[in-house]
């Protein structure tokens, strides 16, 4: 997959989301999007859950 954009800059995260792409290949995931921040209760728990994994690394 082409993670460049106009001019040969690499998009944010490339390497994470080969990185991602790579392993999505090996599941089967089904991806759904969802307004962040309107109550949706597991988006909510992932936005919580990413908020800890944040300060453990801090």
């Amino acid at each position: 997959k082409d993670y460049k954009i106009k001019g040969g800059i690499y998009r944010v995260n490339h390497d994470l989301w080969r990185e991602l792409d790579d392993l999505n290949q090996k599941h089967t995931i089904d991806w759904c999007w969802v307004k962040g921040h309107a109550g949706h209760q597991e988006n909510e728990r992932a936005d919580a859950l990413a908020r800890k994994g944040v300060e453990l690394v801090r």
